[in-house]
């Protein structure tokens, strides 16, 4: 019996008993393999979450050990101090002839495994003590570390890509990150893909310029005097700042969506966001421009010109306390919280108008005290590149959002303005009114108090035409305020003086109304004439202020016209006396006729009425008489109709004796 062949491989894979190294069997397995791996890359790359071409490269690059050295990479053209990569350090990972945004694949997972522990191997590379609970952290977290360790470049720029050269870059971030976390690097490559698509140059400081947090205003400060020194049309227009601590979720957000429109808003220079401790710069655009240069300086330098103001917040309260002064109010918006901080909740959806929503720009990890572990489950979840998270700008909420908001921003502005508009109308008329009154009472006041009159008098003029201060509402109140309190002197002696006048007025108004209102009869000419001079008085006393002369005149006038008026009325009252009395004469005489006649009528009526009377008792005596015959007779009647009725009853009894005798008789008798 022969024996059977128990190899596990399958016949046609076998090979026969001249065995060499290019044998037909050999190389049917090698084709395999190659066909097997093949496959495997196909199907994993068609089971990528975005429909992008699969790249060997994409999400499987690995580190290298030797290029992570400190003293590699450092004459690279690419960046402005060098591309020299350290473990954790963000690198804009791009083709040089190809823009395309690629999604990691499947195999994400099994490549950052393999870049821990490749990492973990690097000779050069200093370990951490643990993954998550490194000694370093974040720009806000611990800038007292000193960076005598550091090995990546100090201060670096990652270009957002060969496919923006030749355009003007609008937009730049930067940020701060000392030591070597790593979740804080995983977190600044979340906006990789983000800089990539909008093409935006990312700053990067990794060395402490100043003690303690006053870093990060000193760098924004030399970007933007680095900017300025360019000429015009190459400098950035803004500046975001982004805190190691902050991860983007939405790469298709700009960061332009949120700007201040032009030409409305072009006075915005910086806006921020608040929380429930008060500001908080963790995330903030600010403009390239002057303004901005003299907010961070005075910023830098607040600890040493105001030493003894609490700081709770170190440079962000330095910040705050400067952002309420007029000079940077101005040109500061405060925007929605959501938008450049938004905060994590639950793992579950939070409609919390602080927290992060499906589609943000980004989420923020201020104050978290298990940050590393928080940053960790989100940053899976933005490496995943999920289409619910990342949906484009028209999807989500934030057009109408914009829109609404520096809608409402407009509407503020219009409100204010016609605040300004209303103070300074008020301030001129106060003006105007207290030189009236110093012109026609200033001889009342006391020389200090005149004084004090004209100095504030002085000061609001300078003040509603200064270009520093004719715009500022509260310093115009403020300086209105102290105006009415030096003129109080005087307006209590002008008011004073116009009670005396006023009741002049008030009397000699009266008297002309009440002589014109009891005297209906008179002619339309005397009747205007004295009309006209009371409106003339009226509208003098309501205008604001008094002009006493012409007020004192106007009575003067109406007190003439009245007293003229007056004296024609006595002649007139005294022919209409006489009138009077004639007609009472008269009168009387028609009164004593009509009583004369009136005494006849009653007596013959009288007489009348007495006939009446008479003949009225004789019907009724007539009436009595026949009434009581008639009772006479019914009586009569009547007790007739009772006998006849007593004699059928006594025959009725008498018949029935009978009867009851012929009865009993027959019955004796039987």
């Amino acid at each position: 019996m022969l024996e059977r062949n128990l190899s596990p491989l399958p016949a046609w894979l076998g090979h026969g008993r001249s065995v060499g190294l290019t044998s037909n069997g050999r190389l049917k397995i090698v084709f395999l393999a190659l066909v097997c791996v093949v496959l495997g890359y196909t199907v994993t790359s068609l089971l990528s979450p975005q429909e992008y071409a699969f790249d060997l490269n994409d999400g499987l690059s690995l580190p290298n050990p030797i290029q992570e050295h400190p003293s590699y990479g450092h004459k690279s053209s690419n960046t402005v101090v060098g591309s020299g990569v350290h473990e954790g350090t963000y690198e804009v990972n791009h083709s040089a002839d190809s823009t395309e945004i690629k999604s990691p694949g499947k195999l994400k997972g099994l490549h950052d495994s393999i870049v821990d522990k490749l990492s973990s191997w690097d000779p050069w590379r200093e370990k951490p003590e643990s993954t998550l609970n490194t000694t370093t952290s974040s720009y806000n977290d611990v800038l007292d570390a000193q960076p005598g360790n550091i090995t990546q470049p100090t201060d670096q720029l990652v270009d957002p890509g060969s496919s923006f050269a030749g355009e003007r870059q609008r937009i730049g971030k930067c940020t701060v990150i000392f030591g070597d976390n790593r979740v804080y690097e995983r977190a600044l490559r979340t906006h990789e893909t983000h800089n990539k698509m909008h093409g935006y140059p990312l700053h990067i400081l990794r060395q402490n310029i100043l003690e303690d947090v006053w870093t990060k205003p000193a760098y924004i400060l030399s970007l933007i005097l680095r900017e300025l020194a360019k000429p015009e049309a190459e400098r950035l227009q803004w500046l975001l700042w982004v805190d190691a601590d902050t991860i983007l979720l939405n790469p298709y957000i700009p960061v332009e969506i949120f700007l201040p429109p032009s030409p409305a808003f072009d006075d915005v220079h910086l806006m921020v966001s608040h929380d429930w401790n008060g500001l908080n710069n963790g995330v903030f655009p600010i403009r390239v421009h002057r303004w901005s240069v003299e907010l961070l300086s005075a910023i830098v330098a607040f600890r040493h010109y105001l030493p003894d103001e609490n700081l709770v917040f170190r440079d962000q309260s330095a910040m705050e306390f400067l952002l309420r002064q007029r000079k940077f109010k101005m040109h500061t918006v405060e925007a929605p919280q959501r938008w450049f901080n938004a905060y994590q909740g639950e793992h579950n959806e939070t409609l919390a108008p602080f927290q992060v929503r499906r589609g943000d720009f980004l989420v923020h990890f201020a104050g978290v005290g298990d940050r590393n572990e928080r940053m960790t489950y989100w940053l899976e979840r933005a490496e995943q590149h999920l289409p619910d998270w990342e949906i484009e700008t028209q999807h989500t909420s934030y057009p109408s959002e914009v829109r609404e908001f520096w809608g409402e921003q407009g509407g503020i502005r219009a409100s204010l303005q016609y605040k300004l508009d209303a103070a300074r109308a008020e301030a001129y008329e106060i003006l105007d009114q207290t030189k009236g009154r110093m012109k026609d009472y200033g001889e009342l006041l006391t020389d200090p108090e005149r004084e004090a009159v004209r100095k504030q008098e002085q000061i609001l003029e300078v003040v509603l035409i200064s270009e520093d201060t004719k715009d500022d509402l509260e310093k115009i109140e403020q300086v209105v305020k102290e105006y009415e309190t030096a003129a109080r002197p005087l307006n209590e002696q002008a008011e004073k003086a116009n009670k005396i006048l006023m009741k002049e007025a008030h009397d000699a108004i009266f008297s002309a109304d009440n002589t014109v209102l009891s005297h209906s009869d008179l002619p339309d000419s005397e009747t205007n004439l004295i009309q006209e001079k009371v409106d003339i008085l009226k509208e003098l006393i309501l205008q604001q202020p008094w002009h006493k002369e012409e007020v004192h005149t106007a009575i003067g006038e109406l007190r003439t016209a009245h007293t003229q008026l007056n004296g024609k009325l006595d002649k007139l009252e005294a022919l209409r006396k006489e009138v009077e009395e004639a007609e009472r004469m008269q009168e009387m005489a028609r009164k004593a006729k009509e009583e004369e006649e009136k005494a006849k009528a009653a007596d013959a009526k009288k007489l009348e009425e007495e006939q009446k009377k008479a003949t009225q008792e004789e019907e009724e005596r007539k009436a009595k008489l026949e009434e009581e015959e008639k009772k006479a007779k019914l009586d009569e009647e009547a007790k007739k109709a009772v006998e006849d009725e007593l004699f059928k009853e006594e025959m009725r009894k008498a018949s029935e004796a009978i009867d009851a005798q012929s009865v009993s008789h027959t019955v004796a008798t039987l």
